[in-house]
């Protein structure tokens, strides 16, 4: 398994294996959250779902017993995969689909991803694109969207109900833009928001696709950012990316006209999650 390198060391000026300690200052153990970063290998998406769903039941019980349990952030580099919100419609499938497709994916009744149905393969919830894709509906919020190879898709399981968070989705989401919008002006990238559409934008194209999910104020699901993607996966004869029409898809790697070095962007993603949301953060 290939080492993931620190920003920590490039701060102390020395090295440091991933997981050993680091000291935090001015701080408490509910403000530091632990990375799980998978960005040595590419993941299949029902697995990086599955480890959420596990961490927070975990997470339920232990704030049940009194225990506490720290915030994680999970890093991702996923398989191709389309996902729909819990909410999403349809029709944003720009291909035509068979009635047990249709019967499959419908939002009413449907079968929406389970512990469950991971466990047993989930071959009964998902559907196949005409380019091979599998199409998944999960509860998070938002359209269909795609997850895969040269994007990081991070997801963060925050407690907030507790300080430095807010209980307040709509803050949590303006945040998690944020982060973003930080992250790319390390780039020379200037990414805005949408007056109507979450999501982060540079110019007319989406850049970033925000999801999210909550469970008695802990979070789970969180952005996909265009790193060095094949944005062939976003075309609209599949999907209508995110329901927005009109609109296009762009990807760091375009915008620079270089490819970018993934665990790079995921540091800078670290840095300004700690930056934005006031908290530190260690390898687990």
């Amino acid at each position: 398994m290939k080492e993931i390198t620190s920003r920590f060391v490039r701060r102390i000026g020395s090295a440091r294996r991933v997981g050993s300690p680091v000291l935090f200052l001015g701080r408490n153990a509910s403000s530091i959250a632990l990375i799980h970063d998978h960005l040595y290998e590419r993941t299949p998406y029902v697995a990086g779902w599955k480890l959420q769903q596990q961490l927070l039941r975990e997470r339920m019980n232990r704030i049940r017993a009194g225990i506490h349990f720290s915030d994680r952030i999970l890093m991702f580099e996923h398989d191709a995969t389309y996902t729909l919100g819990r909410g999403a419609k349809e029709e944003y499938l720009s291909f035509e689909l068979s009635e047990n497709d249709r019967s499959i994916l419908c939002r009413k009744n449907g079968k929406r991803l389970s512990l469950q149905a991971a466990e047993q393969g989930f071959d009964d919830c998902f559907i196949s694109a005409p380019n091979g894709v599998p199409i998944l509906r999960v509860e998070r919020g938002g359209e269909v969207t795609f997850h895969g190879p040269g994007q990081i898709v991070c997801y963060p399981l925050f407690d907030l109900t507790k300080d430095p968070f807010k209980k307040d989705l709509h803050w949590y989401l303006r945040a998690i833009e944020e982060v973003v919008i930080k992250v790319l002006a390390r780039y020379n990238i200037e990414g805005t928001r949408d007056d109507i559409n979450s999501g982060v934008f540079v110019g007319t194209n989406k850049i970033c696709a925000i999801g999210l999910s909550s469970s008695r104020w802990m979070t789970t699901h969180g952005f996909a950012l265009n790193i060095n993607c094949d944005l062939k996966y976003f075309d609209t004869s599949i999907i209508m990316p995110c329901g927005l029409e009109g609109r296009g898809v762009t990807s760091v790697q375009r915008l620079l006209g270089k490819r970018i070095e993934m665990n790079q962007v995921a540091d800078t993603i670290l840095d300004c999650m700690e930056e934005v949301f006031q908290i530190d953060t260690e390898y687990k």
